[in-house]
């Protein structure tokens, strides 16, 4: 009987070191895991158990790295391909288009008359929205290969949302739209790049002019600043998409637009470390820019 419990004893105690092993080799193996997650190190998983579900653990966690990591350079591929194609686009249209802005302008100074002025006129405009097209295409080219540096400085919120609805004075009038302003703050100010910042002001109210109904709302509350219009009633927006590029709400709409712009919003904005977020009420669809993380006190000065 006293052979038999220490025979027990043994076994228990054998059975506890090999538990304590088993223990201490899937701490490695998770620390290896931790490791090959947080510094995209390549090297393999091993462990020290020499067991055959040990082993197999290990191969099938270094066979699920392989995977993810080709996944990944399959989509750095794919996304080097497609800032070049941008790229391409933007400069090889421009100089067979400044070429038909050159023989237009000799039509209309040799041959413009009442009845075919209307027709230059549609011309030219088509050539302003391919141009304007283009200019997206480029910048955001330019903004995915972070092929300039962008120096910030102090600025006011307000004067610089001024400044952008300025440069639409025309678009508001043959729209009918009159912008309403509300700053609970005028004198907010935040520590940016102008150039980005009124490129996110320029595609917001852009955005509002081409796919909303009636009037742009414009309202900064506290580090908010909202940017709201009502669409039609047949435009379905998938808030979830809005900032994928190339997503187009209503793809039938007659106008000309690259469904890169809020794309770029949200491109510069994380940049910029400007929180961006979408929301839909009803019919009334709001952009609204987070400024908290660069806002600059008053103390700082303008």
């Amino acid at each position: 009987m006293k052979v038999i419990v220490i025979m027990l004893v043994g076994i228990i105690f054998i059975l506890f070191l090999f538990i304590i092993k088993l223990k201490a080799d899937l701490h490695h193996i998770n620390r290896q895991t931790h490791a090959k997650l947080n510094k995209e190190s390549h090297f393999i998983i091993t462990n020290d158990v020499k067991m055959k579900e040990m082993t197999n653990l290990c191969e099938n966690l270094n066979l699920m790295y392989e995977k993810f990591y080709q996944a990944q350079l399959n989509e750095l591929h794919k996304e080097n391909e497609f800032k070049e194609m941008l790229s391409s686009i933007a400069h090889d249209v421009r100089t067979p288009l400044t070429s038909v802005q050159g023989y237009l302008q000799m039509l209309q100074e040799k041959e413009t008359t009442k009845e075919n002025e209307p027709y230059y006129q549609i011309i030219q405009q088509r050539i302003d929205d391919i141009r304007t097209l283009l200019e997206q295409f480029f910048f955001y080219s330019k903004l995915l290969n972070n092929d300039a540096s962008w120096e910030t400085k102090s600025y006011s919120l307000y004067e610089s949302c001024c400044q952008s609805l300025a440069g639409f004075y025309n678009q508001f009038v043959k729209a009918g739209v009159e912008p309403q302003i509300h700053f609970d703050d005028p004198d907010y100010t935040i520590e940016t790049n102008l150039d980005l910042l009124q490129r996110i002001f320029d595609n917001l109210i852009m955005n509002g002019l081409l796919h909303g109904k009636g009037n742009i709302w414009i309202r900064q509350s506290g580090d908010e600043l909202s940017f709201t219009n009502e669409i039609e009633e047949t435009c379905s927006i998938d808030i979830e998409r809005v900032f994928e590029r190339f997503y187009k709400a209503d793809p039938s709409r007659i106008h000309i637009s690259s469904g890169l712009g809020l794309a770029i919003v949200k491109e510069i904005a994380e940049y910029s470390k400007i929180k961006v977020r979408v929301q839909l009420e009803n019919r009334f669809f709001s952009v609204v820019l987070d400024f908290k993380d660069i806002h600059q006190n008053k103390s700082h000065g303008i």
